[in-house]
Protein backbone atom coordinates (compact mmCIF):
# COMPACT_ATOMS: atom_id res chain seq x y z
CA UNK A 1 0.00 0.00 0.00
CA UNK A 2 1.39 3.44 -0.84
CA UNK A 3 2.37 5.57 2.14
CA UNK A 4 1.06 8.74 0.52
CA UNK A 5 -1.41 9.35 -2.22
CA UNK A 6 0.52 11.00 -5.02
CA UNK A 7 -0.93 12.29 -8.26
CA UNK A 8 -0.23 9.05 -10.15
CA UNK A 9 -1.99 6.95 -7.54
CA UNK A 10 -5.00 9.28 -7.53
CA UNK A 11 -5.09 9.16 -11.32
CA UNK A 12 -4.99 5.35 -11.26
CA UNK A 13 -7.80 5.23 -8.68
CA UNK A 14 -9.86 7.72 -10.73
CA UNK A 15 -9.30 5.59 -13.83
CA UNK A 16 -10.40 2.47 -11.96
CA UNK A 17 -13.54 4.18 -10.61
CA UNK A 18 -14.47 5.16 -14.16
CA UNK A 19 -13.56 1.70 -15.48
CA UNK A 20 -15.67 0.01 -12.77
CA UNK A 21 -18.66 2.16 -13.65
CA UNK A 22 -18.28 1.71 -17.41
CA UNK A 23 -17.84 -2.05 -17.00
CA UNK A 24 -20.96 -2.37 -14.81
CA UNK A 25 -23.01 -0.17 -17.17
CA UNK A 26 -21.61 -1.96 -20.21
CA UNK A 27 -22.41 -5.37 -18.73
CA UNK A 28 -26.06 -4.35 -18.36
CA UNK A 29 -26.10 -2.93 -21.87
CA UNK A 30 -24.62 -6.09 -23.37
CA UNK A 31 -26.95 -8.32 -21.34
CA UNK A 32 -30.05 -6.59 -22.70
CA UNK A 33 -28.74 -5.88 -26.23
CA UNK A 34 -28.48 -2.15 -25.47
CA UNK A 35 -32.19 -1.91 -24.51
CA UNK A 36 -32.15 -2.17 -20.73
CA UNK A 37 -35.68 -2.30 -19.24
CA UNK A 38 -36.53 0.48 -16.80
CA UNK A 39 -36.83 -1.93 -13.88
CA UNK A 40 -33.26 -3.12 -14.41
CA UNK A 41 -31.94 0.42 -14.84
CA UNK A 42 -33.10 1.22 -11.31
CA UNK A 43 -31.46 -1.99 -10.06
CA UNK A 44 -28.26 -1.07 -11.87
CA UNK A 45 -28.11 2.33 -10.15
CA UNK A 46 -28.96 0.78 -6.78
CA UNK A 47 -26.14 -1.75 -7.03
CA UNK A 48 -23.37 0.30 -8.61
CA UNK A 49 -22.94 2.27 -5.37
CA UNK A 50 -21.97 -1.03 -3.71
CA UNK A 51 -19.99 -2.54 -6.55
CA UNK A 52 -17.45 0.25 -7.10
CA UNK A 53 -16.32 0.63 -3.45
CA UNK A 54 -16.04 -3.15 -3.04
CA UNK A 55 -13.95 -3.49 -6.19
CA UNK A 56 -11.68 -0.57 -5.27
CA UNK A 57 -11.14 -1.94 -1.75
CA UNK A 58 -10.12 -5.31 -3.17
CA UNK A 59 -7.81 -3.67 -5.72
CA UNK A 60 -6.18 -1.69 -2.91
CA UNK A 61 -5.84 -4.79 -0.74
CA UNK A 62 -4.17 -6.72 -3.58
CA UNK A 63 -1.65 -3.92 -4.06
CA UNK A 64 -2.69 -2.74 -7.51
CA UNK A 65 -1.82 0.82 -6.50
CA UNK A 66 1.76 0.08 -5.42
CA UNK A 67 4.75 1.10 -7.47
CA UNK A 68 5.12 2.31 -11.01
CA UNK A 69 4.09 0.05 -13.85
CA UNK A 70 6.64 1.02 -16.42
CA UNK A 71 6.98 -2.68 -17.16
CA UNK A 72 3.74 -4.67 -17.26
CA UNK A 73 4.80 -8.15 -16.21
CA UNK A 74 3.13 -11.53 -15.85
CA UNK A 75 3.07 -11.26 -12.00
CA UNK A 76 1.28 -7.91 -12.37
CA UNK A 77 -1.28 -9.52 -14.65
CA UNK A 78 -1.73 -12.40 -12.21
CA UNK A 79 -2.25 -9.94 -9.35
CA UNK A 80 -4.86 -8.08 -11.41
CA UNK A 81 -6.66 -11.32 -12.31
CA UNK A 82 -6.62 -12.45 -8.67
CA UNK A 83 -8.00 -9.10 -7.52
CA UNK A 84 -10.76 -9.20 -10.12
CA UNK A 85 -11.68 -12.78 -9.20
CA UNK A 86 -11.92 -12.01 -5.49
CA UNK A 87 -13.80 -8.77 -6.17
CA UNK A 88 -16.31 -10.65 -8.32
CA UNK A 89 -16.92 -13.22 -5.59
CA UNK A 90 -17.36 -10.55 -2.94
CA UNK A 91 -19.67 -8.48 -5.16
CA UNK A 92 -21.81 -11.53 -5.98
CA UNK A 93 -22.05 -12.44 -2.29
CA UNK A 94 -22.85 -8.86 -1.26
CA UNK A 95 -25.54 -8.50 -3.92
CA UNK A 96 -27.36 -11.53 -2.55
CA UNK A 97 -28.18 -9.43 0.52
CA UNK A 98 -29.66 -6.55 -1.48
CA UNK A 99 -33.24 -6.49 -2.73
CA UNK A 100 -32.05 -5.54 -6.22
CA UNK A 101 -32.10 -8.13 -8.98
CA UNK A 102 -28.82 -8.52 -10.86
CA UNK A 103 -28.73 -10.82 -13.89
CA UNK A 104 -26.10 -13.56 -13.58
CA UNK A 105 -24.69 -12.64 -16.98
CA UNK A 106 -23.86 -9.16 -15.62
CA UNK A 107 -21.74 -10.81 -12.93
CA UNK A 108 -19.83 -12.61 -15.70
CA UNK A 109 -19.55 -9.71 -18.16
CA UNK A 110 -18.49 -7.10 -15.60
CA UNK A 111 -15.10 -8.62 -14.66
CA UNK A 112 -14.36 -9.42 -18.31
CA UNK A 113 -14.98 -5.83 -19.37
CA UNK A 114 -13.11 -4.52 -16.35
CA UNK A 115 -10.09 -6.69 -17.13
CA UNK A 116 -10.06 -5.41 -20.71
CA UNK A 117 -10.18 -1.79 -19.52
CA UNK A 118 -7.64 -2.09 -16.72
CA UNK A 119 -5.24 -4.34 -18.61
CA UNK A 120 -5.64 -2.33 -21.80
CA UNK A 121 -4.86 0.94 -20.03
CA UNK A 122 -1.81 -0.60 -18.40
CA UNK A 123 -0.51 -1.98 -21.67
CA UNK A 124 -1.16 1.31 -23.48
CA UNK A 125 0.83 3.22 -20.88
CA UNK A 126 3.64 0.68 -21.00
CA UNK A 127 3.71 0.83 -24.80
CA UNK A 128 3.68 4.62 -24.69
CA UNK A 129 6.65 4.57 -22.34
CA UNK A 130 8.54 2.24 -24.64
CA UNK A 131 7.79 4.30 -27.73
CA UNK A 132 8.96 7.47 -25.99
CA UNK A 133 12.21 5.80 -24.96
CA UNK A 134 11.42 6.30 -21.30
CA UNK A 135 12.28 2.78 -20.23
CA UNK A 136 15.96 3.60 -20.03
CA UNK A 137 15.57 6.81 -18.03
CA UNK A 138 14.84 6.48 -14.29
CA UNK A 139 13.35 9.99 -14.29
CA UNK A 140 10.64 9.20 -16.84
CA UNK A 141 7.78 7.41 -15.09
CA UNK A 142 5.16 6.42 -17.60
CA UNK A 143 2.72 3.71 -16.63
CA UNK A 144 -0.34 2.80 -14.66
CA UNK A 145 0.76 4.35 -11.38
Amino acid sequence: MPKTLNARTLLAVAHDVAACFVAWYGAYQLRFNFKVPDAFISHMWATVVWVIPIQLAVFWFFGLYRGVWRFASIPDLKRMLSALSVATLIVATALLRLPAVVPRSVLVLDPLLLMLMMGGATECCTGLGRSMGCMESPRCKVGRY
